[in-house]
């Protein structure tokens, strides 16, 4: 009986037991530019759910709202009475540098030095669309935070809420004011998921242009079609005449004038 409780210890090991790290890295290498963000975003998304249990936090990923200039994808949003955390993940391993204000960081992986775009200006234009979407005109009531590979090493202002996936939840644990009631918070949460685009050919499409984007926007409303879920659009009757609405409200609460 002991050797066979031995043998099935042993064969759970071998298998459940995480991947050394040349495999996990060589793993990586393999994976499209795509693939290592979306990874990315699962592992972060891991350590913050766990914020989720304690009832203080609700938290939404991959959400994708319309602006006035085509669309913005936001890795994850936490609600809470403590502010509204916006967060930007980077899958990226090696040495991170940048400053402040720069229109640039830096990424050094081996002989290898990559730019690219400061990361807290995409997360600006985040929580631009957030303070449109939810009617907040103070900034302080975000967070901006942006989230590294556990792989990487990163020089940057201190002062900046910059941290590595593992380290997420601690940082958010730093804020302790009290910024919403928590009926303001699901609120929030409601209009958030009612103006989710999920739509897969708009998603699909995300990368193009901005101005590629509110075209597409414009001939899908042409069509009858909801650019947020892709349902029928038809009219409806409000409060200061008639407008263009998604079939599927209240799920979703995509609206339009009819010119």
């Amino acid at each position: 009986m002991l050797l066979i409780l031995i043998i099935i210890f042993a064969f759970c090991y071998a298998v459940l037991r995480p991947l050394p790290r040349r495999y996990a890295s060589k793993h990586m290498r393999n994976m499209s530019a795509k693939d290592k963000g979306k990874w990315g975003e699962q592992r972060a998304a891991e350590y913050l759910s766990s914020l989720c249990g304690t009832g203080e936090y609700i938290l939404l990923n991959d959400i994708m709202l319309f602006t006035k200039n085509g669309t913005a994808q936001i890795d994850h949003i936490l609600l809470s009475v403590y502010g509204i955390f916006v967060i930007e993940t980077k899958n990226y391993t090696g040495c991170i540098s940048g400053g402040d204000d720069a229109e640039y960081w830096s990424h050094r992986l081996g002989r290898a030095k990559y730019r690219f775009k400061n990361p807290f200006r995409q997360n600006y234009g985040h929580i631009l669309a957030l303070m449109e979407l939810l009617e907040i005109k103070d900034t302080d009531k975000f967070t901006s935070i942006i989230a590294f590979s556990d792989g990487a090493r990163i020089n940057v202002n201190p002062d900046l809420n910059v941290a590595v996936f593992s380290r997420l939840t601690e940082l958010i644990g730093e804020f302790r004011e009290v910024k919403f009631t928590p009926s303001e918070i699901e609120q929030f949460r409601s209009l958030i998921v009612g103006f989710n685009i999920v739509s897969p050919e708009v998603r699909n499409n995300h990368a193009l242009r901005t101005k590629q984007a509110v075209d597409m926007r414009n001939d899908m409303i042409s069509q009858g079609i909801c650019p947020r879920c892709g349902k029928q659009l038809v009219r409806r009757k409000g409060r200061y005449g008639e407008f263009i609405g998604c079939k599927g409200f209240p799920k979703c609460r995509f609206t339009a004038d009819l010119n």
